[in-house]
């Protein structure tokens, strides 16, 4: 298995506490989003923005990691040690690269700035689940 980041590749993940069954999916990593696409194609791929991501290799078990998100922690399980590895890396450079993105563009020619960037984060945290509204008043 060949792992480069604007490549296609399967990783196998799913298995909650509550469930032990591993899944294998389909998961693309490009332009700083992590893609994993569900067993039946009727059903909508999920895109994670790795900047609002955190990657934690597993203590217990070499082979596994962790991706926090938001609103979820996704367990990914890789063929060996060395898989695991590269795939945290994969997802790391990957992050790195979209901040450095996110940076430069703060200092392009056409008027994107810091305030630009830091409206369009304000932006997305807003429309994440539970942030329609006010968690102090409910307003």
């Amino acid at each position: 298995l060949q792992l480069v980041q604007n490549a296609d590749t399967r990783v196998i993940m799913g298995a909650s506490s509550l469930r032990k069954v591993w899944q294998k999916r389909k998961c693309t990593v490009r332009n700083g989003y992590l893609t994993i696409s569900h067993s039946t194609l009727n059903r909508l791929p999920v895109k994670l923005n790795l900047l609002t991501c955190q990657v934690k290799p597993n203590a217990d078990d070499k082979k596994c990691f962790d991706l926090i998100s938001h609103n979820r922690t996704y367990h990914f399980l890789a063929e060996d040690e060395q898989e695991c590895n590269i795939w945290i890396s994969v997802l790391s450079n990957s992050k790195e690269e979209a901040l450095d993105v996110a940076f430069k563009q703060t200092h392009g020619k056409d008027g994107y700035n810091m305030e630009n960037l830091t409206e369009e984060i304000i932006e997305e945290i807003k429309h994440m689940p539970g942030n329609n509204m006010c968690c102090d008043c409910s307003t």
